[in-house]
């Protein structure tokens, strides 16, 4: 799924296969999530939002969220997110360094997501040092990397089950 233009240019260069079905909408509507429902009834769907949400403001973070946990309860959801140290300071990520791009939500602990959406019931926090140890060296892989609670303020991996109503 990505914007229609985008999907347009992924047609071109890599066309649709069965099973594999672009949709060419934005994330935050809801007709894409509408016309999914309708086509798999009674599916599970796990649905992995990379690298998106924390270009949004926090509102329409809450709004995604509750539109996806209202409509695909049963399944997963999961997404990564700047924490708060990050959004709050203006620090970006390394790849974001030299680009106009603005962090414009973070989360630091992922059971606030519980309180904006009851449906949703967080399975696991990760920091990505967790992951990637080696990449950060000694200092920040194995000995940041192993305060958890310190390495989510600046970014991390959330998951959560949907809760069906």
């Amino acid at each position: 799924m990505d914007l229609p233009e985008v999907i347009a240019l992924r047609r071109e260069l890599i066309p649709e296969q069965p099973g594999n079905v672009y949709i060419a909408a934005s994330l935050l509507e809801t007709d894409w999530m509408d016309d999914l429902r309708r086509r798999h009834p009674d599916a599970e769907f796990i649905f992995i939002v990379e690298g998106v949400l924390m270009y949004f403001y926090e509102k329409q973070v809450k709004s995604f969220l509750h539109a996806v946990a209202s409509r695909f309860g049963g399944g997963e959801l999961w997404f990564d997110v700047c924490g708060t140290m990050m959004s709050r300071h203006g620090l970006k990520p390394d790849s974001l360094r030299k680009h106009e791009a603005q962090i414009r939500s973070g989360l630091s602990d992922g059971h606030v997501v519980e309180q904006w959406e009851p449906t949703l019931r967080l399975i696991e926090q990760a920091n990505y040092m967790k992951f990637f140890r080696p990449r950060w060296g000694f200092f920040f892989g194995q000995i940041l990397g192993r305060m958890t609670r310190l390495c989510c303020k600046f970014s991390s991996l959330l998951g959560y089950r949907i809760i069906s109503r």
